[in-house]
């Protein structure tokens, strides 16, 4: 499974490294603007994108029309954010995306999250 992160947070995105990185089956690349994330999803056609809510260079849900309207992504997306928990958030951006996964990240549930995810 190939999966793009746009996530801008060098700790957050060595933690992807190390969870899902060496897994087999499947290759991350990880994106730490919105527009470095559309170019890779452009190249790689990933199965997976995870989309921080908050980049230097604008909201996840921008990016998230972006790739779903502009580009005519159809690969699973999922929210990585820490504003799982902010129902009034989750409400207004739930419908965006496949799926919600909540930061901090739970090491211990984390791979399996990412395998249900898979299309």
């Amino acid at each position: 499974m190939r999966i793009v992160a746009f996530e801008d947070d060098p700790m957050i995105g060595m933690l992807l490294n190390m969870l899902l990185g060496s897994s087999q089956g499947i290759e991350l690349h990880v994106a730490s603007t919105g527009r470095e994330g559309l170019e890779k999803v452009d190249t790689l056609g990933p199965d997976l994108v995870l989309m921080d809510n908050e980049l230097p260079d604008g909201e996840g849900s921008s990016f998230v029309s972006t790739l779903r309207e502009e580009k005519g992504y159809r690969g699973v997306i999922a929210y990585l954010t820490a504003r799982a928990n902010d129902a009034d958030w989750l409400e207004s951006h739930k419908s965006d995306v496949d799926a919600v996964l909540r930061k901090p990240i739970d090491p211990k549930t984390f791979l399996q999250e990412i395998l249900a995810l898979r299309p």
